[in-house]
């Protein structure tokens, strides 16, 4: 494996496996304080601002439009935010993700008889995102309607954080255990997640 220990160190390798990477907004630790872009609307729109999504929207103006794997381009962006948290672009990157929140107690995931043998993170909120591949001709979106409870999916138009960006809660992401993009190749979209997505394609 590559020793990578800096946040633009991982940009450059998911760049390197022909993700998308754009950054994102950061959390802050500091009393009175959750997210990088308090600083700036708390200065300039209202001073009473506060965020509601520590470290999960985007830093540059046209969000995830500007994921790249363009390596001069990460570095001159980690170059200005070093501690930008690092987003990927999930249709671009060929990925659909199904982010569980398994620590809540509606999550109803188990129904999908989803497979874990895949690349997985974890969120550091309690959550995990199981990576799937995307072929080319699947148009599946962003999507929680229709689905079990506890369960989001980022497809294309969709982007999800990833490690080793910060989360809120002071934890942060990480891969799982030899479940690494470096580790393990991406699986196939589950049979019953993808009959539910196309049905619900067709229905949207």
């Amino acid at each position: 494996k590559v020793l990578m220990k800096s946040l633009l160190d991982h940009a450059l390798a998911y760049a390197e496996l022909g993700w998308y990477v754009f950054p994102c907004h950061w959390p802050l630790k500091k009393a009175g304080w959750s997210c990088s872009c308090e600083v700036w609307k708390r200065k300039k729109v209202d001073e009473d601002f506060d965020c509601e999504r520590a470290g999960k929207h985007p830093r540059t103006q046209n969000g995830l439009d500007d994921a790249t794997i363009d390596f001069e381009q990460i570095r001159a962006w980690w170059k200005r935010w070093p501690t930008a948290n690092i987003g990927i672009n999930c249709g671009l990157s060929g990925v659909i993700v199904v982010d569980q929140d398994t620590y809540k107690e509606l999550y109803h995931g188990h129904d999908l008889a989803l497979d874990d043998d895949t690349v997985t993170g974890l969120s550091g909120g309690g959550g995990a995102h199981l990576f799937y591949s995307l072929e080319s001709t699947d148009e599946f979106g962003n999507r929680n309607k229709g689905l079990p409870p506890g369960i989001d999916i980022r497809g294309h138009g969709g982007y999800v954080i990833v490690a080793p960006s910060a989360h809120k809660s002071g934890n942060t992401y990480q891969w799982e255990n030899d479940y690494s993009p470096w580790d393990k190749p991406l699986a196939p979209i589950p049979a019953k997640l993808r009959t539910l997505l196309e049905e619900n394609k067709k229905i949207a």
